[in-house]
C-alpha cells in the first residue's frame, strides 16, 4: 500500500497452523491479478496482524454495537451461518427473523479450553416457543459446547438440539430489553447472568461436548426454530470471565 484509497484483498479469518485442527491453509481464497499485457512483473506483500499476542496481553475484547449488518458492515466482521430466514440492522437495534431454520452469527477466536471468556449481550426475545431454546448465546473452546438458550418463558445452559440441560431460569424474555451474559471460568465451570444476577451455573465436565469440531473455538449469537429476536449490543471477551 504505497497511498490512500487503494483496493486491497482482506482475508477475514483466524489463523491456524497447517495439520492443527482449525488448519485455515485447507480453505484458501484464490487473488487474481490483472495488469495491462506490458507489465512483465509485479511485486506484493502480506501482511499478518495478531491483534491479542498473550502473553504480552492478557484481555482480547470485541464489540458489536448494532448499528450495521454483522456480517457486512460490522468491523471486526462476524460470519453468517444461516438456513433460511432474514435479518436487518437500523437504528441501533439488529433484528433476527429466522422463520423456521437459522440464522447465526459467528466469530473464530483464541478461545482454549484451559482459558476464560465471557459474551454479553442486551437483546429481546420476540418468539413464542415455551418448549424449546430459540434464541442463543455460544462459547464452544473445541471441547465443550457452553451455551446459553432463550426462549419466551426461560433461559438455562442448552445442548446443541436447544434443549435445557442443567439449571434453568424461569422468566418472561419478550416483555423488554433484557442483559445477557454468559461466562467460562476456564475448566472449572460456567455461569449465566440476567441483568446482572447470576441465575444458573453448571460445571465444565457436565457441559455438552463441541458441537463444532474443525470449525471451534467460537463465539455466536442467533436465532433458530422460529423465534426471533432484536439484538441492541453483543461483547465477547477471552482471558477474562467478566467485564471487571
Amino acid at each position: 500500500i504505497t497511498g490512500g484509497n487503494q483496493k486491497y484483498f482482506h482475508w477475514q479469518e483466524r489463523l491456524a497452523p497447517a495439520g492443527s485442527l482449525g488448519d485455515t491453509t485447507t480453505h484458501r481464497t484464490i487473488w487474481r491479478f490483472e495488469a495491462d499485457a506490458s507489465v512483465t512483473g509485479f511485486r506484493f506483500d502480506v501482511l499478518v496482524s495478531a491483534p491479542w499476542p498473550a502473553p504480552e496481553e492478557t484481555r482480547w475484547r470485541v464489540e458489536y454495537p448494532a448499528d450495521s449488518i454483522p456480517d457486512a458492515g460490522a468491523e471486526p466482521r462476524w460470519r453468517l451461518r444461516e438456513t433460511g430466514g432474514s435479518h436487518t440492522a437500523g437504528g441501533g437495534r439488529l433484528t433476527i427473523n429466522p422463520n423456521s431454520g437459522e440464522r447465526s452469527f459467528y466469530r473464530r477466536d483464541s478461545i482454549t479450553t484451559t482459558g476464560r471468556a465471557y459474551i454479553e449481550a442486551i437483546m429481546r426475545h420476540t418468539g413464542s416457543s415455551t418448549t424449546q431454546a430459540e434464541s442463543w448465546l455460544v462459547i464452544d473452546d473445541a471441547a465443550r459446547f457452553i451455551a446459553l438458550g432463550i426462549r419466551s418463558d426461560a433461559v438455562g445452559f442448552i445442548d446443541a438440539n436447544r434443549n435445557f440441560v442443567g439449571p434453568s431460569f424461569a422468566m418472561n424474555t419478550t416483555d423488554a430489553d433484557h442483559t445477557y451474559q454468559l461466562r467460562k471460568h476456564a475448566s472449572d465451570r460456567a455461569e449465566f447472568y440476567v441483568d446482572g444476577v447470576l441465575r444458573g451455573q453448571l460445571a465444565y465436565s457436565s457441559l455438552p461436548s463441541t458441537n463444532y469440531p474443525g470449525t471451534a473455538p467460537l463465539v455466536q449469537f442467533g436465532d433458530a426454530a422460529g423465534g426471533g429476536s432484536i439484538w441492541d449490543n453483543v461483547v465477547y471477551e477471552i482471558g477474562v470471565a467478566s467485564p471487571s
